[in-house]
């Protein structure tokens, strides 16, 4: 996410900087044209002296200003630097009778000229607009001062606006100039940004780190607040992944983000704001299918060729990334999910059982009577009673419970921090498994995991339980107990 620039970088230091030296050494000019213009000539009424001195104090400000730190102070400082070399020369033809000569007084509008046109040179637009009064009260001045001026009145009329207008023609220029390098220098940064996160992707990290990772360069390569990454699915949904404030969006947003995505190409979509736009851009595998797409707001006119490209070389190149990783993701997922019942395999049930914490309870089942099942229905009826015991295992757990297969008809669940109660999380799914109307039973034993206790025998202990069930006469939970296990 981008921020406004602080005042004080290095970049305005450096131009506030070249500001104030630009302005000294231009005045040091002015200061040495007036000291030749007072030795090469002028009528009786000139105090060439007092020129002379008028244009060495010019000098001598201009050489102080050389090393003063302009980048403590900005740009704008050099103003006060202009102003008071103007009242220097004020003074100075006071002295000096300057303006009685008429030779001498016709440089006075090249000098407004130059100055106002100097300001556009080192300050931004309006500027030397801004500093037009100013210069419009020392060439009043100078024409009135004495009634020998020699002036004219036409000297302010076309001199100010003149001078205005050239240094607002070169304030425009330059800041035209500035923004192209600035662009490129952004974009130029915008492709390292680019290039960096597409190197970080190709390293070790997991799916979900790549995603935050892709909607984080989107957020700073396309100057967003926040970014919305959706990533196709084992099952083809879309999972989202946002970064930032959720975006403002339009009421049909999934039609229209549908339509985006099968059209395989960046787009724009109307927020609903009507302010701002939600750049769509489909991520891209290396076979073209689309893997999932990025979301961002952006305002609604910010929008141009460069960023176009710029948008459909990220969506490929992220995209084909991410189809590298969401490749291993179902590799690895199917290497642990089983294929029967679409839930965790054995690998996957030891797999949590590596994360018990003490005080979790571990509940093995197994379906009653499943032998008997597969005498009447059949295999087929077998595999469809495990389907429907799964898909109810699904539906009942916790959302910081879990569950896998482990293996023929027993299963294995894991019931977080249980110890309060840990066989009542048992009695509630036997109590739910019974008004499913089931054409069978389950009976299960539970064992709470201990402080110092390997997994292995915590699933020892829950299977002496269910051991005790079945002897019991099966359709019940059975909590583990160390005096039951040794009888």
């Amino acid at each position: 996410m981008s921020e406004p620039r602080p005042r004080d970088t290095p970049r305005e230091s450096a131009s506030a900087e070249a500001s104030g030296r630009l302005t000294a050494a231009v005045l040091c000019g002015l200061g040495l044209f007036l000291v030749v213009l007072a030795l090469l000539g002028g009528d009786s009424t000139t105090n060439r002296g007092a020129v002379i001195i008028t244009g060495v104090m010019v000098m001598l400000v201009a050489g102080v200003a050389s090393v003063l730190p302009w980048d403590r102070w900005g740009s704008s400082a050099s103003l006060a630097l202009v102003t008071a070399v103007l009242a220097v020369l004020l003074i100075g033809d006071l002295m000096s009778n300057l303006s009685t000569d008429s030779e001498a007084a016709a440089a006075y509008p090249t000098l407004i000229v130059v100055l106002l046109g100097m300001l556009g040179f080192t300050h931004r637009r309006w500027v030397p607009l801004g500093y037009a009064p100013v210069a419009a009260a020392a060439m009043l001045f100078l024409i009135t001062s004495t009634p020998e001026s020699e002036v004219p009145v036409s000297a302010l009329i076309v001199a100010v606006p003149g001078g205005v207008l050239l240094g607002e023609s070169v304030a425009w220029a330059l800041e035209r100039y500035r923004q192209l390098r600035n662009r490129d220098a952004a974009r130029g940064e915008d492709l390292e940004r680019l290039t960096e996160a597409l190197r970080r992707l190709r390293g070790r990290i997991d799916l979900s780190q790549a995603a935050h990772l892709v909607a984080d360069v989107a957020c700073d390569v396309f100057r967003s607040s926040n970014a919305t990454i959706v990533l196709r699915g084992v099952d083809d949904n879309y999972e989202p992944v946002s970064v930032g404030r959720p975006a403002p969006a339009p009421p049909d947003l999934p039609a229209q983000l549908a339509r985006v995505i099968e059209q395989g190409r960046p787009d724009i979509i109307a927020a609903a704001d009507k302010a701002t736009a939600l750049l769509v851009m489909p991520l891209l595998g290396r076979a073209g299918r689309v893997v999932g797409a990025v979301v961002l707001e952006r305002p609604h006119d910010d929008e141009d060729e460069y960023m176009s490209h710029l948008a459909g070389l990220f969506a490929s190149q992220a995209g084909a990334a991410l189809e590298q990783l969401m490749t291993i993701r179902e590799l690895t997922l199917a290497s642990t999910r089983d294929a029967l019942t679409g839930m965790g395999n054995r690998r996957h049930a030891e797999a949590l059982l590596e994360s018990l914490q003490p005080g979790d309870a571990v509940i093995l089942v197994d379906l009653d009577d499943f032998k008997t099942i597969n005498d009447t229905y059949g295999h087929a009826g077998g595999d469809e009673l495990l389907q429907e015991f799964s898909g109810f295992l699904g539906g009942f757990l916790r959302g910081s419970d879990q569950s896998a297969r482990w293996g023929g008809e027993e299963f294995l669940v894991l019931a977080r921090n249980a110890i309060a109660d840990p066989i009542a999380a048992g009695e509630r799914m036997l109590s739910r498994w019974h008004g499913t109307e089931p054409r069978t039973t389950f009976s299960a034993g539970v064992a709470v995991h201990e402080t110092g206790m390997s997994p292995d025998t915590t699933v020892e202990r829950a299977d002496d339980a269910l051991y005790q069930a079945k002897r019991a006469g099966k359709d019940r939970v059975v909590l583990y107990q160390p005096a039951a296990a040794s009888a």
